[in-house]
Parts: C-alpha cells; structure tokens; sequence
C-alpha cells in the first residue's frame, strides 16, 4: 500500500469515526433533565399517593375499631342484662 492510499485509508477511518461519535453522543443535556424532571414529578406523584391512602387506611382502621369497642359495650350489657334475669 502506498503512502498515498495508507493516508486516505485513515482519513476516511477517522472519518467514520467522528460521523459515528456525532451520531452515538448525548445530547446536551436536555433530554436527560426532562427525563429527571419528568422521574422527580412521578415520585413526588406517587409518594402523595401512598400518603393519602395510609391516611385514608389508617382512617378506616379507627372506625373499625371504634365499632368493635361499640359492639363489645353493647354485648357485654346484652350478657349483663341476660345474667341479671337468669339469676
């Protein structure tokens, strides 16, 4: 090969080479901040989610438990009052 034919080999490598690079590199940042911005917004999203439905589950849990202690009262005054006419 020829100094000549050697030189052009290489320049048309390098070439190829920087096309590639250009085509292969990120862009400038944009598309990564929206797609941070854009992660950022569904994780705030879905953490005001999950607090809203652990505030509404822990709302329910004190119903029913207010409504087990209510429906204890009522039967142990039922057992009282059964007691009080079987004796």
């Amino acid at each position: 090969m020829t100094a000549k034919g050697l030189l052009g080999t290489v320049l048309l490598g390098v070439a190829a080479g920087v096309a590639i690079g250009i085509l292969v590199a990120p862009g400038k940042g944009k598309f990564s901040k929206k797609v941070s911005d854009k992660t950022h917004d569904l994780e705030d999203k879905i953490k005001g989610k999950i607090k809203s439905q652990t505030e509404k589950f822990d709302d329910l849990a004190d119903m029913l438990e207010d409504g087990i202690d209510d429906f204890k009262n009522k039967v142990d005054k039922l057992s009282e009052k059964l007691q009080s006419k079987l004796a």
